[in-house]
């Protein structure tokens, strides 16, 4: 028993050690919940840009498929003719 009150004394220097570790612990849970209260956060912003992308994509007119067996040249983009 006395070897036991002897370690939690830590040579005099309980209230260091002890509290170091306290600060340690408390610190590491602060962290976890920051960073799961963050993973929320971005998991709900992700969430709610899909949302917006796919109201966004269905609202469009779908994009018209280029059928033509040659590329157009630069002076047919802009309405010339060759």
């Amino acid at each position: 028993m006395e070897a036991m009150l002897e370690f939690l004394r830590q040579g005099g220097y309980a209230f260091f050690v002890w509290g170091a570790f306290g600060v340690t612990f408390l610190l590491l849970i602060a962290e976890t919940m920051q960073l799961r209260s963050s993973q929320r956060t971005i998991l709900s912003r992700v969430g709610r840009l899909v949302r917006l992308r796919g109201s966004q994509d269905a609202a469009a007119p779908a994009a018209p498929t280029h059928t033509a067996s040659t590329p157009k040249t630069r002076a047919e983009t802009r309405g010339e003719s060759r």
